[in-house]
């Protein structure tokens, strides 16, 4: 009662002690709301790591105001850790402090499984149920990075000849597989012929096998197991077969021919017959000069006969590749042209036309390459090596072996520098009266001259009505 009468009594003081508590207070809470701390937080408040990776802190920054500074920095004390091998939610927390004044924040992380499992299918080589067999299951695992080793949760579904195979891990992330059921029907793969069964070429120039193509029984693409068996040689007359196999991966086998009939070139000029042909032949290549040669006989559409050695064709084989590619006979001229050495018994002569065919062989790889035609190194009779010549003359022919001299010439190696009044003689000399002509000339690299003077040979003949021929024209 005392308290009210001191109240109603002195109501105008209460009011203004009363007015001038709230007034202070007011007062008190504006001047310290002018102090204050700011958290940021690097990085995203909310973060999802998947199970297993590293939770890296980004941390944050914290700064002080006050009326009379801005931004003063502040150490910001980190709580709580992250535990990226168990799933879950975790908290950091994040606190500053400047004496009565402190902020704090929160970071939310979780840890989540989103990876789904991982299934595998055994595979037994070389099994292919037959049609009609049950199939017996291959086997199977299924492992996930949280969960391990879930092959019991696999769910197996078969339909025809396709399995299913499915399964869940804990978190829920789902994997489907499918096997799909090979079955060996016993039915034999076929090949295709690419082109004709029958192939006919003319004996010298290149034959390029048109393969095939192949599947099996369930309409796969097998033509990469294929394999070729040949003897083909386009050097030589015949008919020849080329055997294509194959296995399917169920062993179901094939195979198929095709028939290359190899024919010899028919001579269109001989003597008898009243025309006139003349094969152009060259010793001693390749050359410097080689190159211009055969531009010389592409300008004028005409193929020669050229005899090589061997320790030439080693250094320049690119050159006889090219006269190969262009169409003219390769011959055998031996590997060395040392008398001494090529001659000294017969079985050293059909040494070197072996060195000298593999080296060509080589050169314009052409692996079953053989020229059956040699020129001996001075030619095959008369001379210091005469009696021993005659005696190779025989064993090259029980190895299938031609030889070939020359019934006309130049003189290019007759004399050390003939010039081209020289040799026009010699032609002139030594085709008189003649239908069939073997020439003999030289593509070494001294011979420089017969280069030079090779246009107006060519031209010679035309103008006499010859027609120029090479050897493969005498292939049997």
């Amino acid at each position: 009662m005392a308290t009210k009468k001191f109240f109603k009594k002195n109501k105008k003081l209460v009011i203004a002690v009363t007015g001038i508590v709230v007034t202070l207070l007011f007062l008190i809470i504006l001047f310290l709301s002018l102090f204050n701390i700011n958290i940021n937080l690097n990085g995203s408040p909310k973060e999802t790591i998947e199970y297993g990776d590293t939770y890296t802190e980004q941390g944050a920054t914290a700064a002080f105001n006050t009326p009379a500074s801005k931004n003063v920095p502040l150490n910001v004390t980190i709580k709580g850790s992250v535990d990226s091998s168990k799933l879950g939610t975790y908290h950091i927390h994040y606190k500053a402090k400047k004496g009565i004044f402190s902020a704090q924040k929160s970071r939310e992380v979780k840890i989540v499984d989103t990876k789904a499992p991982i299934i595998e299918l055994n595979k037994i080589d070389g099994y292919y149920p037959k049609t009609g067999e049950t199939y017996q299951e291959e086997g199977f695992t299924a492992t996930d990075n949280y969960d391990g080793d879930i092959t019991s949760k696999i769910k197996r579904t078969e339909d025809k000849n396709v399995i299913t195979y499915t399964v869940s891990d804990s978190s829920g992330n789902k994997t489907s597989v499918q096997r799909t059921i090979e079955y060996n029907d016993g039915i034999a793969p076929t090949i295709t012929l690419n082109g004709d069964s029958d192939i006919t070429i003319k004996a010298g120039t290149r034959f390029e096998d048109p393969g095939c193509t192949a599947k099996d029984s369930h309409g796969n693409d097998i033509s990469d197991s294929v394999s070729v068996s040949d003897n083909i040689s386009t050097y030589r007359a015949g008919t020849y077969t080329i055997t294509y196999s194959v296995t399917d991966k169920f062993g179901n086998e094939t195979s198929i021919d095709r028939t290359v009939t190899v024919e010899a070139v028919k001579q269109t000029a001989t003597t008898s017959s009243g025309n006139k042909v003349v094969y152009l032949t060259f010793d001693d290549g390749p050359s410097v000069n080689t190159a211009d040669v055969l531009d010389i006989l592409k300008s004028n559409d005409i193929k020669a006969t050229f005899f090589v050695l061997g320790t030439q064709v080693e250094k320049m084989p690119e050159m006889v590749k090219r006269a190969y590619q262009e169409g003219h006979y390769i011959a055998n001229h031996g590997y060395s042209h040392q008398y001494s050495q090529i001659y000294s018994s017969p079985e050293t002569v059909l040494q070197e036309f072996n060195q000298c065919n593999s080296s060509v062989a080589k050169a314009i790889d052409v692996p079953e390459y053989n020229s059956h035609l040699f020129r001996f190194p001075g030619g095959s009779v008369g001379g210091k090596y005469a009696n021993l010549k005659a005696e190779a003359v025989t064993l090259l022919e029980q190895n299938n072996i031609m030889h070939v001299d020359w019934n006309a010439l130049t003189g290019d190696a007759e004399k050390s520098s003939p010039d081209e009044e020289y040799l026009m003689n010699n032609l002139q000399k030594t085709t008189q009266n003649k239908n069939s002509i073997v020439i003999l000339m030289h593509d070494a690299q001294a011979k420089r001259v017969t280069v030079e003077f090779l246009p107006k040979l060519i031209e010679f003949f035309q103008q006499q009505g010859y027609q120029f021929e090479n050897f493969y024209s005498i292939i049997k």
